[in-house]
């Protein structure tokens, strides 16, 4: 008895996986499968629009590109069969030019769209030794340089993903979480935490992690 049940529900899954989305409908209540799709803000908001901040956009698709730029250009979009205006649309972007994988870069004819393009670096030593200094309170005096030097110092480094200002707040954290103040006088701590600054492998079996109080 238990052998035919089991030859039955084989079947019955094998004819599902033929049949693929139709089987599926007639097992679910009507409407499962048909995703109801409404506009966003952005549609919503279009003439009363006026600042958009595409976070990262070398992370979005050519096509979302050739979308943007057409609503840079003609300030237009046609969806849901109508036509949305976007006459006071100011578009601000960033870039992640850290990291390489699953990125596409923003065509000329994009770029071109846009006013001016500024080149935000990283922090120099005292001002990222402030900044750790507001997030991270109460750590320690020399630590606190010892982890600006070797996070500044790795940045030097030919790394897959280099360690920005968070990582070097995460850092600082770990650190502290683990009681750490000076990391010269214990590697074995630095080793430990080294994947708060480095995210991927490759980056950490090319770095010798020696740290000095300058």
């Amino acid at each position: 008895m238990h052998r035919h049940r089991a030859w039955a529900a084989e079947r019955h899954l094998a004819r599902l996986q033929q049949q693929g989305p139709r089987a599926v409908a007639g097992l679910l209540p009507e409407g499962v499968l048909r995703p109801r799709v409404e506009p966003g803000p952005v549609l919503r908001e279009s003439e009363d629009l006026s600042v958009f901040f595409f976070n990262e956009i070398n992370r979005a698709r050519p096509q979302v590109h050739a979308l943007l730029l057409r609503l840079m250009a003609e300030r237009t979009l046609t969806a849901f069969d109508r036509e949305y205006r976007f006459p006071n649309l100011q578009v601000f972007a960033d870039r992640n030019r850290v990291e390489r994988e699953e990125t596409f870069e923003l065509p000329a004819a994009a770029r071109d769209r846009f006013l001016m393009e500024i080149d935000v670096d990283y922090p120099d030593r005292e001002t990222e030794l402030a900044i750790l200094n507001s997030r991270c309170h109460g750590i320690e005096a020399r630590l606190a340089h010892q982890v600006i030097g070797f996070v500044q110092a790795l940045r030097k480094e030919d790394l897959e993903k280099v360690p920005g200002i968070a990582e070097t707040l995460d850092f600082a954290a770990a650190l502290m979480g683990l009681g750490i103040n000076d990391l010269t006088r214990d590697p074995a701590a630095l080793q430990a935490t080294l994947t708060t600054l480095l995210k991927t492998q490759a980056d950490r079996a090319q770095i010798t992690t020696e740290v000095t109080d300058e």
